[in-house]
């Protein structure tokens, strides 16, 4: 204990504050955390290299809590959705999803044996849900406001939950009933967890204190002082000696669990503590904060140990508007990177009330569609003035595609329908209704005569374009289907999915039919993408591997070297080319009939997409536009050793006078002064 000291990290790159940490959890070696964000996606880290290992997705608001069970298996999330989402660690597949709460869940946690799933929410009750078979056991009902945490006894025979009505109240799990009523905060109690030989209670207030309880009488054991704002978070070491609390200060403070002294004050953070957890074994402390930043402490002695800070900004692509371009995801945004060297002025217009998730350019170069959280569709013109708002969705807008003459936009929701708008209008002119779960993507196909899309539901469907009507259900995968695209001659659809299959569909007169299951992946399949010339099939996975397949169904070729999930892969206009881009931080290069390595840049940043631009000249990404020659491998001519997103190698000299970014609600066009 002597060795704690006040420790001061070197204080990161403030990072943009919509996008705060709400609660973190490690795995039970140790070796992974996980991370609840306001971008709706659960994020799973390498503890020792400290890189993203990927991400889930599916509930539809901010993630405010996370929860491991105890044999690693599962994973659990709580949403500002009012749901409850269960995962599969290993696969990243959904388990099941609660959806008792009527209000956002703030808390979620397992019990120590693994078999119950209990959870807290705004609508001021604590539920009790079969960890395995995801069925609700019991409603604990007593708070008089909102519940702001829970956590079981070590013994698995109590949970204590926290709530703004400034109590916190222990219940007995077997009776169902209160036990202990612990009074003494003066503010919202944000935290509670007990001792791990079960004997205490610490609970963490906006009163800007910390107490402990003791959990058999009820008793006020101390009370720490010392934080200068509201206490959010508390938790007790492994081994019961120490307690660590976050703040609104920035600082995280580790006191002696016996005595209630302060140890250390642990400072980096540039915004207020959301979270705060111990490994398994002690050794380290983790803390997220308010500006997306997971802080990694030595658990005995407060120095810091690193950041995981790998988290995608706010802001995603600064991407030209005279090209077909669509970045576009569960999750996306868009990142601000400007290419352009010529002066640029700037204008903001306001438009969205939430999260801009993606961002579609018309073919025409005309017109530009974004798609929110806030369940709208808007349509700008090239000069960036508002065209038309298009309401209609009850959840968020997925993905968005124009047709190939640009008269029509559709969108793909999370309230289970497609939409298919008039540009020309605005109007509402089909709602396809059919898919039972979250639509992920629709596109059309290149005579713009179809429409595919897919869904968590595991099935792809195929409608007519003109008329809404649905014209087939493409039934087959055992999981999620992640992407679609059609041939370039309109007579196949590719699907991909999270069971690591692809699947290729003929298309026939108002109907599909199964051609064959492209088998060889070991894990999810992220996306698929055909060749311009439509010989070729290539599909990406969380194998960390790309193959490319003949039409026919056999294996073309393998291609090996990301070391993490990839994310996307794309072929270039004259086919020779393949580009990849993955959770490992690298855009690669290949040559597209050797299978061999043509190019690498190593980034800062893990890339969700790629393409290649039609003069085959530029590579598009969802973090901005990358000149071909700036591959060092690839072009001789290119020594530098600065980011190829650095503004001062600027790739897009004339190629894009015209940008547009997002920002959260805010939509921002660059052109030149």
């Amino acid at each position: 204990m002597k060795n704690i000291r006040n420790a001061e990290a070197i204080a990161p790159e403030v990072k943009d504050e919509y996008n705060y940490v709400n609660d973190i959890a490690f795995t039970p070696d140790g070796r992974q955390v996980a991370s609840g964000s306001i971008d709706e996606a659960v994020r799973l880290w390498d503890v020792a290299k400290k890189t993203t290992l990927g991400k889930l997705e599916g509930q539809t608001d901010k993630i405010s809590s996370v929860a491991i069970s105890p044999d690693g298996i599962m994973i659990a999330s709580g949403s500002d959705d009012a749901t409850v989402m269960v995962w599969d660690l290993k696969t990243r597949a959904i388990r099941y999803t609660l959806r008792g709460h009527s209000r956002w869940v703030n808390s979620v946690k397992f019990s120590p044996d693994g078999k119950l799933l209990a959870s807290a929410s705004m609508d001021e009750t604590v539920r009790v849900s079969d960890a395995v078979k995801g069925q609700e056991l019991k409603i604990f009902d007593g708070h008089s406001s909102c519940v702001n945490a829970i956590a079981f006894s070590p013994d698995g025979s109590l949970i204590a939950s926290a709530s703004v009505d400034q109590m916190v109240r222990l219940w007995d799990l077997a009776k169902g009933e209160i036990r202990l009523l612990l009074d003494g905060h003066s503010g919202c109690v944000n935290s509670v967890c007990f001792s791990p030989n079960g004997k205490q209670v610490i609970s963490g207030s906006d009163d800007t204190t910390g107490r402990v309880w003791d959990a058999v009488t009820g008793t006020e054991c101390m009370v720490l002082k010392g934080h200068e704002k509201k206490v959010t978070a508390v938790t007790f070491s492994p081994d019961g000696r120490l307690i660590a609390s976050g703040s609104d200060d920035k600082t995280v403070r580790l006191w002696a669990a016996n005595t209630g002294a302060l140890l250390g004050t642990l400072k980096g953070h540039t915004s207020g503590i959301n979270a705060v957890t111990f490994s398994p074994d002690g050794q380290l402390l983790a803390s997220g904060s308010f500006n997306d930043e997971v802080r990694l402490w030595d658990g005995m002695t407060g120095e810091t140990r690193g950041a995981l800070d790998d988290f995608e900004k706010s802001v995603k692509s600064d991407l030209p508007l005279d090209q077909q371009l669509a970045v576009s995801g569960l999750d996306e945004k868009t990142d601000s990177l400007n290419y352009d060297p010529t002066p640029v002025v700037n204008e903001e217009l306001k438009g969205h009330s939430s999260t801009i998730i993606c961002v579609v350019f018309s073919p025409d170069g005309q017109l530009v569609a974004t798609g929110s959280h806030d369940t709208t569709i808007k349509l700008w013109s090239r000069e960036g003035t508002e065209r038309w708002k298009l309401e209609g969705h009850s959840g968020s807008i997925n993905h968005l595609a124009f047709s190939p003459d640009s008269h029509l936009v559709a969108s793909a929701s999370m309230d289970k329908t497609v939409k298919l708008w008039n540009t020309a209008t605005g109007a509402l002119l089909h709602t396809l209704t059919g898919h039972s779960d979250n639509v992920r993507l629709v596109i059309f196909s290149p005579d713009g005569r179809l429409l595919a899309s897919c869904s968590t539901d595991k099935t792809t469907r195929l409608w007519d374009a003109a008329t809404g009507a649905a014209l087939s259900t493409l039934e087959g995968h055992s999981d999620t289907v992640n992407k679609v695209a059609f041939s370039p001659d309109n007579r196949l659809i590719a699907s991909c999915s999270a069971d690591t299959t692809i699947k290729l569909w003929d298309i026939v007169p108002e109907a599909a039919a199964l051609a064959g299951t492209l088998r060889g992946h070991s894990d999810t399949v992220n996306s698929v993408a055909f060749s311009p010339d439509g010989s070729l099939l290539l599909s990406c996975s969380a194998d960390t591997t790309i193959r490319l397949w003949n039409t026919a169904g056999a294996e073309y070729g393998r291609i090996k070297g990301h070391t993490l999930p990839v994310n996307s892969a794309a072929f270039s206009p004259n086919n020779k080319l393949v580009v990849s881009c993955s959770d490992d931080e690298t855009v690669r290069l290949w040559d597209s009939e050797t299978n061999s390595a043509r190019g690498i840049l190593e980034l800062d940043v893990s890339v969700r997409t790629v393409s290649f631009s039609s003069s085959g000249q530029y590579i598009e990404t969802d973090r901005g536009v990358l000149d071909i020659g700036s591959f060092p491998s690839y072009s001789s001519s290119s020594s530098s050793s600065s980011s190829p997103f650095d503004e001062k190698q600027p790739p897009l000299a004339s190629h894009c006078p015209h940008t547009l970014f997002a920002t959260a609600d805010w939509l921002r066009r660059k052109t030149e002064n």
